[in-house]
């Protein structure tokens, strides 16, 4: 049984995760505070988050950490294919595997998915009692006792669910939809606004970099990336890139063209 301590630990441990999570803006976002605001300190260093299609498919719909050709966003695999993830979503439980060598060992034909890190932690997701999708988690070093907490791991779930589940995605393409649409009222963003991000994919564009080598640099998906880049045209009231970086040195937001 946990003592007072380690209830409190767990406590605001759980309270910071729903913080974060639920603030998440996207399944990128999400899996970026997974990594950064919520399994920080366990050294968590990449995650993905995948969603059941009727089919028996799972897609990739996000993810944080993971070079883009290893979790595209168009992704898909049976989820009967045997694998960490897949295994986890069928049987309904979290599998830890502490090493690559244990997932090597039950997926010896799974060689490229070794990595990053050192471990990895499959979560599945359910919804009314059917497979929904789920998240894997990479960390930088073994698991240890502190990750085995089972508050911890269900409010990943809670949180999680809400980025698979097909409410989201309809009100995701619905607002993809009304920022495309030129004649849209949604306001338009000043280029001093644009978030962090977009910034630092205005800058990478302005080097020559590609979606897929930009996404490659920040570590999110390619999808994401072309959604940063549909803010900055918008922003600029431009169609291309190299339209967006000459107007961005006309205005002093980039300083010098590489």
């Amino acid at each position: 049984m946990q003592n007072e301590s380690e209830s409190l630990a767990a406590f605001f441990l759980t309270k910071k995760l729903l913080t974060n999570l639920v603030s998440s803006a996207s399944p990128d976002d999400f899996c970026k505070n997974l990594v950064h605001n919520v399994l920080n300190e366990q050294n968590a260093i990449a995650a993905f988050i995948c969603r059941s299609e009727g089919d028996g498919m799972l897609q990739m719909v996000g993810s944080y950490g993971y070079p883009p050709e290893r979790v595209g966003k168009d992704a898909k695999v049976s989820i009967f294919d045997p694998m960490g993830i897949t295994d986890s979503i069928r049987e309904g439980r979290i599998i830890v595997f502490n090493g690559w060598e244990d997932y090597l060992e039950l997926y010896p034909d799974k060689t490229k998915l070794a990595g990053p890190g050192k471990a990895f932690v499959a979560v599945p997701f359910a919804r009314e009692g059917f497979p929904a999708g789920g998240v894997g988690i990479a960390f930088g070093s073994y698991v240890n006792e502190s990750l085995f907490n089972k508050l911890l791991w269900e409010t990943i779930q809670l949180t999680g669910e809400v980025y698979v589940s097909p409410a989201w995605f309809n009100l995701a393409e619905s607002a993809n939809q009304t920022h495309g649409d030129s004649n849209s009222r949604t306001a338009k963003v000043e280029p001093k606004d644009l978030p962090e991000r977009a910034l630092k994919v205005l800058e990478l564009m302005a080097q020559g970099k590609t979606n897929w080598q930009i996404a490659s640099i920040l570590k999110f998906s390619e999808s994401t990336i072309k959604l940063d880049a549909s803010l900055i045209y918008r922003s600029f009231g431009v169609n291309t890139r190299e339209a967006a970086v000459e107007k961005a040195l006309a205005l002093g937001i980039l300083k010098s063209k590489p």
